[in-house]
């Protein structure tokens, strides 16, 4: 939301409130059908005021009034790249997250390297996704030694670990 928006400082906000006013939507295929189908399945249509095809873009358009933006990750800038002030505030309720996964070809071996990336992109998940001031530090190993983080294909949002198939 722009920084001065009305709904900027609340804790949270619902997609009923937001489905009124102006959605500049990440017209992309996979983003676009996420978030409206958030909508959809809360029975609601958003007010879509600009598409766009650039994650920026959409935070610049924001920034400078032209409505909100959906995003499923918490993007550490609080600013648009011109400079001009964001806030991020979560949709409260029930809705739908998507699943992150890592895949890989069956019969592959893990390696130090794609067990690092997979570590990486597990913590990445975390901190993207943690409400401000959480603990996102990463899970200990199963074993209880927690100099060792999990080796681990993915990490839910409950911050249990995924088992790789």
């Amino acid at each position: 939301l722009p920084r001065g928006h009305a709904l900027a400082e609340r804790t949270h906000v619902t997609l009923a409130e937001l489905a009124a006013e102006p959605l500049v939507l990440l017209d992309l295929p996979l983003s676009r059908d996420y978030f409206l189908g958030l909508f959809q399945t809360a029975g609601l249509t958003p007010t879509i005021a600009r598409r766009v095809t650039d994650l920026e873009l959409a935070r610049s358009l924001v920034a400078r009034d032209y409505g909100y933006t959906l995003g499923n990750a918490r993007p550490a800038p609080t600013q648009a790249v011109d400079g001009a002030a964001l806030a991020t505030v979560p949709i409260g309720g029930s809705v739908e997250t998507p699943v992150i996964g890592l895949a890989r070809p069956a019969g592959l071996r893990d390696t130090r390297m794609t067990v690092a990336f997979a570590e990486v992109c597990a913590e990445l998940v975390l901190v993207a996704s943690a409400a401000p001031g959480a603990d996102v530090s990463a899970p200990s190993a199963p074993d209880g030694d927690s100099r060792k983080p999990c080796s681990t294909t993915g990490i839910s949002r409950d911050r249990t670990q995924i088992p790789a198939r």
